[in-house]
């Protein structure tokens, strides 16, 4: 490991933690979030703003992981903003749509794609599935990445 930091964009929004390893002989940034629910118009606006803030204010490289709960579909306009800012690839290309959330409520909700894996053009996804995470009500995202 090279550093780890916590980086805060704004006062009460989850941090961004970040975590820098050398494997390889390249540096490869591994970042972590958990945007904001949309519960209300307010906090809509406030998680579009911080992920347009996480694309624009960090830097992205072929060595760059990110992952979280983004709280937000690769539907939306946000998620896509921010997948196109980073120049990160989905990790689920080639693994079909994999909904991680509203699948095992007592109330079914809709089931949807709220967590995600972005990956950096140097990284290959050899497997990505999900998996039951007791007491949550989302699903785990699993995925198995390489060095191209």
């Amino acid at each position: 490991m090279v550093s780890q930091r916590a980086v805060h964009f704004a006062d009460g929004e989850m941090p961004v933690l970040e975590m820098v390893v050398e494997h390889g002989g390249a540096r490869w940034t591994i970042r972590a979030i958990h945007a904001l629910a949309p519960a209300s118009r307010e906090r809509w606006h406030r998680r579009n703003r911080f992920l347009a803030l996480l694309a624009n204010e960090m830097t992205w490289d072929e060595h760059t992981i990110l992952v979280g709960d983004f709280n937000t579909s690769s539907g939306s306009g946000a998620w896509r903003d921010l997948a196109a800012r980073t120049s990160l690839d989905d990790s689920r290309a080639g693994f079909g749509w994999q909904p991680s959330w509203a699948t095992d409520q007592k109330i079914r909700g809709i089931p949807t794609d709220l967590d995600h894996v972005l990956v950096g053009s140097a990284i290959r996804v050899h497997d990505r599935r999900l998996t039951n995470v007791p007491g949550s009500d989302h699903r785990g995202v699993v995925v198995q990445l390489a060095p191209r």
